[in-house]
């Protein structure tokens, strides 16, 4: 009964793979265009940029004269009036009393234009504007680190789903083996050849290499949709991946040595210059913050455009220049002042930790790199070796003069062998990939400018 269930679900999965769905071909420099175009965390990061511009457009603004239209309309209670002092006459017997005098009417509305212009602001508005460009580049920078690092995920998910993938070959040809061997072993069995035990020992062994199967399978479709989250594609496509070469750019680029790729590395990193330009505007912000204690002058003008005459005499417009000279604010500005500086301060200690972090990450790339690329030679002698003692098992099973189990060892250590390989080549790749990014030409090694097709501002 075990025996037919194995075979039906061998049935299955044959057919399955005879007969697959239609699937879109990707390539690994079409999955990295993809997951740049569509990322949300890359749009989140742009959105940052123009968040930015906005704040460098707000201080600019500062500047600029400012022209306002108001208007006034108000029902007095009561007419503003004045009362006139008795007039003492020496013709007449009693002095003459004036009765009041309306100031105003009870209703009263005029319209007015006013023209403010700053003429001196102490360095406050220059500071700002420098501050305000010191975050667009501090935003253009993260956002570049930000494409990098969503680039290298996809490719790393895209190169992750073609190791599942010879995982489940490995997988399959190890249940195609033990396949093989029970029916050997039943064959053997009608001939007496052999004992029970062996066709027993054979169904266990395919039971074991469909369940690997079955195993393997699962981790293909895991890879596959930790693609599909990595490179923002839909949750119902399907594809196919390639075989990927990397280009001798790469190779090159992998060649170098830890100080030379940490030098570039220092240069190129999209972190690194985020931090250093944060660090920059926390400094225009110290300025700025000083240069509130410093007099401003402003000039103002004012013309009347409308009013309903009244008896008085109103002036019509108006002129002048207004000085502001801060005396004293509490405590305020110094306050201020200490707080960027600690934030300047701690700025340049995440600085310090970002490269302390990136020459790590550049030697863990380069001792995989090594390791892999050893690894990779270990296999394939491996499997050379293997796919002969398993050759030689099965024939010796098959006179008589071996066991099965030697058939399951040389199987077990051949799929075991395959996947090393398999591994090694995916973790060569990754660190290929991982100092390529480092390095700054991993936007190149894989044909695309995301600057430039998708809208990051230019740099300031």
């Amino acid at each position: 009964m075990k025996r037919l269930m194995a075979k039906a679900a061998a049935l299955i999965m044959a057919i399955g793979m005879a007969c697959p769905c239609p699937a879109l071909s990707m390539t690994l420099e079409e999955t990295a265009r993809h997951a740049a175009a569509n990322s949300p965390r890359i749009r989140a990061a742009r959105t940052d940029i123009r968040a930015a511009e906005a704040r460098l457009a707000e201080a600019r603004s500062a500047g600029s004269p400012k022209i306002s239209v108001s208007a006034v309309l108000a029902r007095f209670n009561k007419p503003a009036s004045t009362a006139l002092p008795d007039i003492s006459i020496p013709i007449l017997p009693t002095p003459l009393s004036l009765p009041d005098v309306n100031l105003t009417e009870n209703t009263y509305s005029a319209g007015f234009v006013s023209l403010t212009m700053p003429l001196y602001t102490g360095g406050r508005l220059t500071h700002a504007k420098n501050a305000a460009k010191a975050m667009i580049s501090t935003a253009d920078s993260a956002c570049e680190a930000t494409e990098a690092e969503i680039v290298y995920a996809a490719i790393r998910a895209y190169l992750a789903v073609g190791l599942a993938r010879k995982g489940e070959e490995a997988a399959m040809q190890y249940r195609d083996t033990a396949e093989g061997h029970l029916r050997a072993a039943e064959k053997l069995l009608e001939n007496r050849q052999v004992a029970k035990y062996e066709v027993i020992r054979a169904e266990a062994e395919l039971e074991k290499a469909c369940q690997k199967l079955k195993n393997a399978e699962n981790q293909r479709r895991l890879a596959e949709e930790a693609l599909r989250t990595a490179a923002a594609l839909g949750r119902d496509s399907d594809f196919r991946v390639e075989e990927y070469v990397e280009s001798e750019e790469l190779r090159e680029n992998a060649r170098k040595s830890v100080e030379e790729l940490y030098s570039i590395a220092t240069g190129k990193s999209g972190r690194l210059k985020a931090l250093k330009h944060k660090k920059e505007t926390y400094l225009e912000c110290v300025k700025k913050e000083r240069a509130g204690m410093a007099p401003t002058v402003a000039g103002f003008a004012y013309q009347t455009i409308y009013s309903k005459r009244q008896p008085t005499s109103i002036p019509d417009s108006a002129a002048g220049i207004l000085v502001n000279i801060p005396v004293f604010d509490g405590g305020k500005s110094r306050a201020g002042i200490n707080a960027q500086e600690s934030l300047a301060e701690k700025t340049e200690l995440e600085s310090q930790t970002a490269r302390d972090e990136l020459m790590l990450e550049i030697v863990r790339y380069k001792s995989d790199l090594e390791n892999a690329e050893a690894g990779i030679a270990s296999a394939e002698k491996r499997i050379e070796l293997q796919t002969e003692i398993l050759r030689l098992s099965e024939r010796r099973f098959a006179e008589c003069v071996g066991t099965g189990l030697e058939i399951t060892d040389a199987a077990t250590a051949l799929t075991a062998a395959r996947l090393s390989k398999a591994e090694c080549e995916y973790q060569r790749l990754v660190s290929i990939f991982g100092m390529a990014k480092t390095s700054g030409i991993l936007e190149r090694a894989v044909g695309i400018d995301l600057g430039r097709e998708y809208g990051r501002c230019d740099r300031q």
